[in-house]
């Protein structure tokens, strides 16, 4: 018997209020007063805040950035930090995504496992303390963020205004302990040269760089108004696409890419070599429609979390990929080029030079997440989990030296640091105790590609536990309800002792 028992009592509540939260579609949004990732995050924290103040909880709500459900009085800090965002939903669900339904055990919905299912088990594991009557030596703060899946802006800005936590953890991983979280980069790569297109010539994609633009073409000797600037026909026959677009966040494999393009700017040649090209081609399935005026060509690819991309099949590198293998009049622009032969297939950044791998956390992997390619504008989004002994900035570095040799730009939108704790860490020691009490089972440390909002407490958190489910950034998503029983147990006790415990910090 470990006090973590005490949260089974609570069992059909915790269900009822995952379901509610899982309806809440928390997809951060353009900001609105007061509500800095839109309104339905914002519903997401006012409801988990809400549901603390019915159980008699202090709780602050940090200007809509994050809220914290407080227990205790001592002066140590524990944090326990979990999220109220998700990823978009994307495409491909046999369920409806937000409908949080039950089958089977199971509760279906984006974020049921990631993480608003641990999100609530923690509110209720101060509850079991609280309802058993017992003060904790130390104050534990249940801390909710907003915007974990797009970069951890709140956890910046929360701790620009409450106090970092002595000791915490994040539910938001796996059992048992992981100590080590890879360094995170989120690399936006654009187009250098707006303006200019050169080497314009007819070839597949894997041909010469052209920067697409409104602007100048050099180097061409027709398809120019008397005042040097381009005339609209012959530039949209430089560039057939009307749009590439792809992707749905950066920390997602790609379920599709779609590109757009006028019928007129296709041949019966042009467009039956296509449709014999998606036929072959073994990538992945390739869809080609025409609706209206426009052809449109789809690359369907299979979605997995970032952290592993090599699990899922990026829609998005082998649209570029198959294109490169149809001989159509159609131009390449630095960007296209760059993603083609700079990123390709690979996960490793092999292309780029940057794989590197450790022996405490393994290789660094590369997904290209996103993709937006106008007629004169293009961008796309790349994210980077490199090893915990290695340096960010010199992969930065390469990244930039890399980029200049195909006349694009890389500008870093975001960098995480590496987590590493060490064995013997005050906090491993607690964690362990508690796990193995729970589970009878030894407490390994682990190393994840993931990040987790323990890597902003300045090497004093660790990601520790998470609800059983399955599908996490993918369609059909669940959360066992078996598995967040489990799970309460387990962190219950954790922050039973953690609660407890006299650190001398």
């Amino acid at each position: 018997m470990i006090f973590g028992d005490d949260i089974l009592k609570y069992k059909e509540d915790i269900v009822h209020h995952v379901c509610e939260l899982v309806k809440i579609p928390s997809v951060e949004a353009p900001a609105e007063p007061g509500k800095p990732f839109g309104s339905a995050v914002n519903s997401a924290l006012e409801y988990v805040l809400r549901l603390a103040d019915s159980m008699g909880f202090v709780t602050k709500n940090v200007d809509g950035y994050a809220g914290h459900v407080e227990y205790g009085s001592g002066d140590t800090l524990i944090g326990v930090l979990v999220h109220v965002d998700v990823v978009p939903a994307g495409d491909g669900w046999r369920l409806p995504p937000f409908s949080a339904t039950i089958e089977d055990g199971k509760i279906y919905g984006r974020g049921g496992c990631d993480d608003k299912g641990p999100a609530i088990v923690a509110l209720y594991a101060l509850k079991a303390m609280k309802d058993a009557g017992i003060v904790p030596k130390n104050k534990v703060r249940v801390i909710f963020g907003t915007n974990e899946e797009s970069g951890m802006k709140d956890m910046a800005y929360y701790f620009s205004k409450e106090s970092f936590p002595n000791l915490g953890f994040s539910p938001d991983a796996g059992y048992p302990i992981y100590n080590r979280e890879k360094g995170i980069l989120k690399i936006k790569v654009s187009d250098k040269n707006s303006g200019v297109i050169s080497g314009v010539g007819s070839g597949v994609i894997s041909g010469v760089i052209s920067s697409v633009t409104s602007g100048v073409i050099s180097g061409v000797s027709s398809g120019k108004n008397s005042d040097g600037t381009v005339d609209e026909t012959t530039f949209e026959k430089l560039f057939p696409f009307s749009r590439i677009s792809g992707g749905t966040a950066a920390n997602v494999v790609p379920a599709s890419c779609i590109g757009t393009m006028p019928r007129e700017n296709l041949t019966e040649t042009e467009l039956e070599k296509l449709n014999t090209a998606a036929a072959s081609y073994s990538g992945c399935k390739i869809t080609i429609e025409q609706q209206g005026s426009s052809v449109i060509i789809t690359a369907h690819g299979k979605p997995a979390h970032a952290s592993t991309p090599e699990v899922g099949n990026n829609a998005i590198s082998h649209y570029f990929e198959f294109l490169s293998t149809v001989s159509i009049n159609q131009k390449t622009t630095a960007l296209m080029k760059y993603l083609h032969q700079g990123v390709g297939l690979a996960t490793d950044g092999g292309p780029m030079k940057v794989n590197c791998m450790d022996e405490e956390s393994g290789p660094l992997t590369l997904n290209l997440g996103t993709v937006e390619i106008l007629q004169d504008s293009g961008s796309a989004v790349i994210d980077i989990r490199y090893p915990v002994t290695k340096n960010g900035s010199e992969i930065i570095h390469a990244l930039s030296e890399f980029a200049e040799k195909y006349g694009v730009e890389i500008n870093v939108a975001n960098h995480l640091e590496p987590l590493y704790i060490k064995e013997g860490h005050p906090l491993l020691v607690t964690l362990a105790s508690a796990y193995e009490k729970a589970t009878g089972e030894e407490a390994k440390l682990l190393s994840m590609g993931g990040g987790t909002y323990a890597r902003t407490l300045k090497n004093n958190g660790v990601a520790f536990g998470s609800a059983e489910g399955a599908n996490i950034h993918q369609a059909d998503e669940y959360v066992t309800i078996d598995g967040l029983v489990s799970h309460g147990r387990i962190c219950t006790e954790a922050i039973f002792e953690l609660a407890a415990t006299e650190y001398k910090l």
